[in-house]
């Protein structure tokens, strides 16, 4: 009696099994995905990662890839299950954490992950805490201390001054909190002074990536993505943006919401906060808006006469070898503010989030003639529109289609 052949969808969902379905605080379906003996990924069930994942894992068992079919079938098995699941996990990008601990994820494919308390720093396996990795995220080097102070060496390279080091300094730190709303470092100044080096040093040390410079936005919906994608923003040479686009950047260093449609949501969309630390650089003759200064940190440079440059694969060589070292003296920043329980006024003077909804003003009530009238009258309600997140102002809600999530 011959045996009942297996269906390709049961042995892609058997080859998947390594992989637990979680749902986010805000509903959204995920996968922990092995990254190491005792550590995983965070993908979101419906990504091209938790796709290439699958197949890889379907290839190491057949000589061929699953069909489109398997792989549709258990995407909507995976996110049932981590809809219905008991186990919610928010996820990270870079950092996580609150004002006692900071954990900041080294990204690749060893599961470790910087662990800073108010005792110090060290390395540990990030068991408990799910980060979502990027497709254009680097890992982060192993910090190392130096007995010579790190910062000194980039002030020399970068050709910073005192001031202008402090503020980048605590920026980094503001940067590094795992919650916002963030400052915006705005880097100013002539041509040929050093503004596009030092915005890539700075995002190198915390959040290095193979694309460091962010696009620059046509609309307040690429904001929004371009936020939702990553952990950083840095826009590079900026000398006009439309209203729209900086209303949106004062948004996302504060906190906004975004609605993200996914397959089988039935309609209805969720909202997802999104907070970023963000870099301008700019000439010096760009004026921001007063609510884009208000939440800035503005560092001016001088131009540097020419026979003073240096070609900038020598200042990233020269970099790359002071990054432990500058990590290191980043963590021992960090540790200091949660032990002093005091964080730099950088981090202080940006204006908090509200804690609730700001809710419409109420009309007056009508008298109980006019109400009757109206009452006849009435057309049909339209569709409620979905609640933002707590915390969020209703204004603050801007839809993003799946195929616009990370990964995808």
């Amino acid at each position: 009696m011959s045996v009942p052949r297996r269906s390709q969808t049961r042995d892609l969902l058997d080859a998947a099994c390594p992989a637990m379905p979680f749902r986010t605080p805000d509903g959204r379906p995920f996968a922990a995905i092995p990254n190491g003996p005792c550590t995983f990924d965070a993908v979101p069930v419906y990504s091209a990662a938790f796709r290439d994942w699958m197949v890889m894992r379907f290839r190491s068992q057949f000589p061929f890839p699953p069909g489109e079919y398997a792989l549709k079938q258990v995407c909507a098995h995976f996110a049932s299950d981590a809809r219905e699941s008991y186990r919610v996990h928010p996820v990270h990008v870079r950092a996580a954490g609150g004002d006692t601990r900071i954990v900041i994820d080294r990204a690749g494919s060893n599961g470790q992950s910087i662990d800073i308390t108010a005792d110090g720093f060290h390395l540990e396996s990030k068991e408990n805490i799910y980060f979502q990795p990027s497709s254009t995220q680097l890992p982060l080097p192993i910090p190392k201390a130096s007995v010579d102070n790190p910062f000194d060496k980039l002030q020399s390279l970068l050709r910073l001054s005192a001031e202008s080091l402090k503020k980048c300094r605590e920026w980094l730190a503001a940067a590094l909190h795992p919650t916002g709303p963030y400052p915006i470092l705005i880097v100013d100044g002539p041509s040929a002074s050093g503004k596009t080096t030092l915005a890539r040093a700075l995002r190198a040390l915390i959040d290095p990536s193979t694309a460091p410079i962010t696009p620059h936005p046509a609309t307040e919906r690429q904001v929004l993505r371009h936020a939702h994608r990553g952990r950083m923003l840095l826009y590079d040479h900026v000398t006009h943006l439309a209203p729209r686009v900086l209303d949106a950047l004062a948004r996302v260093s504060s906190g906004a919401s975004i609605e993200l449609r996914e397959p089988g949501d039935g309609g209805n969309p969720i909202a997802v906060s999104v907070s970023n630390p963000i870099l301008l650089t700019a000439n010096e003759n760009w004026k921001p808006r007063a609510d884009i200064e208000s939440r800035a940190v503005r560092v001016s440079l001088d131009a540097i006469p020419e026979s003073e440059q240096r070609p900038f694969d020598e200042i990233r060589d020269a970099f790359d070898l002071l990054h432990p070292a500058l990590l290191a003296a980043l963590c021992a920043d960090l540790a200091g503010f949660l032990k002093s329980k005091s964080w730099p006024l950088v981090v202080r003077r940006v204006i908090p989030r509200p804690a609730v909804p700001i809710a419409p003003p109420q009309a007056a009530p009508l008298p109980a003639s006019a109400a009757v009238a109206a009452h006849s009258t009435r057309r049909p309600r339209s569709p409620v529109p979905p609640i933002p997140s707590p915390g969020v102002h209703p204004a603050c809600v801007v839809k993003l289609d799946e195929a616009q999530r990370p990964g995808t």
